[in-house]
């Protein structure tokens, strides 16, 4: 997968997704959340250690369901964390923006994500 995206935790993000054309562009509304507080140090530090192979999870995940119905919700489990998907449609705003990319408008995906992160030994 030649794509490189480093997920902030506690936050939202929307990313495009290239399809076999420009006009087959997709745009993915991804959040990445965790159960504790955003202050909790131990938490913040254990997502860091973590950040890049659960981004390429996350990648790989809302690649793979772009056009086809997802799985409501699936579950990961590491070594050290474990990673709740879900999916929802997205209803609200996703018919009032308007994405380009250059001269293409890119569509919104029907779905948008949430991934919630929970570390061993954080003290969540």
């Amino acid at each position: 997968m030649p794509l490189s995206v480093m997920f902030p935790l506690d936050d939202t993000v929307i990313i495009i997704l290239p399809g076999q054309s420009p006009a087959e562009d997709t745009a993915v509304q991804v959040t990445v959340k965790t159960t504790g507080p955003a202050s909790n140090v131990g938490l913040t530090s254990a997502y860091h250690l973590v950040q890049h192979e659960i981004s390429d999870l996350i990648l790989r995940l809302v690649s793979a369901y772009t056009h086809t119905k997802p799985p409501k919700q699936i579950e990961f489990v590491g070594d050290e964390y474990t990673v709740v998907a879900s999916r929802k449609r997205w209803t609200y705003g996703r018919d009032k923006i308007r994405l380009m990319w250059g001269e293409d408008v890119v569509k919104p995906c029907a779905y948008k994500w949430s991934f919630t992160f929970h570390a061993a030994n954080a003290g969540e």
